[in-house]
C-alpha cells in the first residue's frame, strides 16, 4: 500500500470522513445502550415479559380446570 503522503487527497478525505462516522455511530450507540440501562428498560421489559408469560399460563390451567369439570 501506498505510504501516507502519496495518497491522493481525496482518497484521505474519505478516510477520515470515514473514521468520524464509525466514531460518531459508536457515541450514538453507547448514548443509546447507556439510556436503556439507566432508565431500567431492559429490566422492565423482561419483567412484563415474565408477568404476561404467567398470566397465559394461569388463564390456560383455569381453562384446563374447566373443561375437566
Amino acid at each position: 500500500m501506498l505510504a501516507k503522503q502519496q495518497l491522493p487527497k481525496y482518497y484521505l478525505d474519505v478516510l477520515l470522513k470515514n473514521k468520524k462516522l464509525s466514531r460518531k455511530w459508536k457515541r450514538e450507540y453507547y448514548r443509546f445502550v447507556d439510556g436503556v440501562v439507566r432508565s431500567h428498560g431492559i429490566q422492565k421489559f423482561f419483567m412484563r415479559l415474565l408477568y404476561l408469560l404467567c398470566f397465559i399460563t394461569t388463564v390456560i390451567l383455569a381453562a384446563l380446570l374447566y373443561i375437566n369439570r
